[in-house]
């Protein structure tokens, strides 16, 4: 179950980086 919760708040985490990354960008 930890597993499961940590791997959705990594893909969370490196969305919101992704757009950070590209609104950064623009």
């Amino acid at each position: 179950v930890f597993l499961v919760e940590e791997q959705k708040i990594v893909k969370k985490v490196l969305k919101i980086q992704k757009t950070k990354d590209k609104s950064a960008a623009k």
